[in-house]
Parts: C-alpha cells; structure tokens; sequence
C-alpha cells in the first residue's frame, strides 16, 4: 500500500476497521503529467518513425545497388559476347579473303611499281607523266607537274 492508504488503515484500525485496498474514482492527474506523458508517446512514435525511414532508406540503397550491379553484368556479359565475335570473325579472316577485300577495293589503276623480286618492274610512261624536259632554273633538272586526273 502506498503512504496515504497505510495512513489511512492505521486510523481507522483504532475503530475496528480493517482496509485492504484503497480504489480512487475519477482521478485527474495534474497538466504537467499529462503533458510529459504525451511527451513521452510523441518522441516514442517519433523514434518508431525514424527507425522505420532509415529501414526504407536502407532497402531503397539496396535496390539502387543491385540494379547497377545488374546493369554493370550487363555491360560485362555483352562486352564478352563481342569479344568472343571478334574473335571468331579474326578466325574466319583468310589469306584469300584478304586478297578478295584489296581486289573489291581496287580503282582499276596499275601501280608504278609492281613485283616483289630481285628485279622491280617500273612503269616509265606513267612515271614519266607531267614532266617538263626543260630544266629548272639554277640547272637543277626537269621539273614535276602537278597531275590532276579522276583516278587520283
């Protein structure tokens, strides 16, 4: 029993009467309790609040972590798939299919030079094309002309 009550029992002891228990109607507790109590449930559900933002924030992280990780694999796997297509078509490539892609290139032009022994082979008229047989002034030789033609 709290102090009040045992004061209570004890005077009335004196008269023969016996309390066990004390029950207090309509109570009102004082401005200043309710308002710390209110406190109290305001900061408690404040702290719930935080804890369950930091929970979403937390899942929120994880899920912007995982799709880049899934996006990273992605750029991995497919730089992979290239990688292994380059390497099968550089195994296709053939000696003849490299002659077939400078013939396909070929303007229908002969070299200058052709031959690739002990004794070169050189086109003298092609060569011979836009020079001037008078010499340069100081003596120095003929002088090359610009030719300006479709296949150059």
């Amino acid at each position: 029993m709290s102090g009040a009550s045992s004061r209570t029992a004890r005077a009335l002891s004196n008269n023969a009467i016996r309390i066990d228990a004390v029950f207090i109607k309509n109570f009102q507790f004082g401005a200043a309790f309710n308002k710390a109590i209110e406190e109290k449930q305001v900061a408690e559900q404040t702290a719930l609040k935080a804890s369950r933002d930091l929970d979403r924030i937390k899942i929120e992280a994880e899920q912007v972590r995982a799709q880049a990780q899934g996006e990273a694999d992605a750029r991995v796997m497919k730089a992979k798939a290239e990688a292994a297509s380059f390497k099968v078509k550089s195994l296709e490539i053939t000696e003849n299919m490299i002659r077939m892609a400078a013939i396909e290139k070929w303007d229908g032009s002969l070299p200058y030079y052709t031959g690739g022994g002990s004794v070169p082979f050189l086109d003298t008229q092609k060569m011979g094309r836009g020079l001037e047989t008078s010499p340069k002034p100081g003596g120095q030789g003929p002088k090359r002309q610009e030719s300006h033609t479709s296949d150059e």
